[in-house]
C-alpha cells in the first residue's frame, strides 16, 4: 500500500509539473499574440490544475505492476478512457473549450500527449531491459570462467 501511495504521489508531481509547463507555454504564446496583455488567466486556474493533477493520477494505479498483468491491454485501454473522460469533463467544467471544435482540439492534444508519454515510457523499458540483459550476460561470462 505504501508503495502505491508513493507511486500515486509521484504521478501527481509529474502531472502537475507537465501542466505547469503547458500553462507557461500558453502564457508565452498568449503574450506574443497580445503584447498589450489583454489575455488573462482565470483566477481558478491554479486550483483546477492541482485538482486535475490529483484526479488524473488516480487512474495510473491501473498501470501499477502492468508488466505482470495478463490483461495489460484492457488496463491501458481503461486508463486511456478514464483519463480522456477526466480531461474532457474538466475542460468543459473549467471552460477550456466552448464548442465542438475546441473539444476536438483538446482531445487531439490529449491523444498526442498520451502517445508521447507512452513512447517515452516504452523507450525507458527498452533501456532497462538492455541493462538487465547486459548484466545477465556479464554474470554468465563470469560464471563460465
Amino acid at each position: 500500500m505504501r508503495e502505491r501511495l508513493r507511486y500515486t504521489l509521484l504521478q501527481v508531481l509529474l502531472i502537475g509539473f507537465c501542466e505547469l509547463v503547458f500553462v507557461a507555454a500558453i502564457g508565452v504564446a498568449s503574450r506574443v499574440q497580445d503584447p498589450a496583455g489583454a489575455v488573462v488567466f482565470p483566477w481558478y486556474l491554479p486550483l483546477s490544475l492541482v485538482l486535475i493533477a490529483v484526479l488524473t493520477s488516480l487512474p495510473s494505479l491501473l498501470l501499477y505492476d502492468l508488466e505482470s498483468s495478463p490483461r495489460w491491454r484492457v488496463r491501458v485501454g481503461l486508463h486511456f478512457l478514464l483519463l480522456a473522460g477526466i480531461v474532457m469533463s474538466a475542460g468543459r467544467l473549467f471552460r477550456w473549450y466552448e464548442d465542438a471544435v475546441g473539444a476536438g482540439v483538446l482531445f487531439a492534444v490529449f491523444c498526442g500527449i498520451y502517445a508521447l508519454v507512452w513512447a517515452v515510457v516504452y523507450r525507458g523499458w527498452q533501456r532497462d531491459d538492455a541493462r538487465i540483459n547486459e548484466r545477465l550476460s556479464q554474470r554468465r561470462g563470469d560464471a563460465d570462467k
